[in-house]
């Protein structure tokens, strides 16, 4: 009968963000991430061959309205 052993993994992150405007004025934050998987064997982490590689791109729009309501927003309330 075997018994599988518990395998460890190591995991190296890597993430960029870059800011912008597009055309119409509205901020854009766009950021890439890199996630890399390593076995793991007696304590020291395999970097010359990556179990898993995934790549995630993300973009984030803030439409130029939404910004203007904010800051006509800031100062009102009922003080409580």
């Amino acid at each position: 009968m075997k018994c599988a052993l518990p395998q460890q993994k190591a995991a190296r992150v890597q993430r960029r963000y870059r800011r912008s405007f597009d055309s119409s004025g509205n901020r854009v934050v766009e950021g890439l991430e890199i996630v890399k998987t390593f076995r793991v064997l007696d304590g020291v982490a395999g970097l010359e061959m990556p179990t898993s590689t995934t790549k995630s791109q993300l973009r984030l729009i803030r439409p130029k309205e939404a910004e203007d309501a904010e800051e006509e927003g800031e100062g009102e309330g009922d003080g409580v």
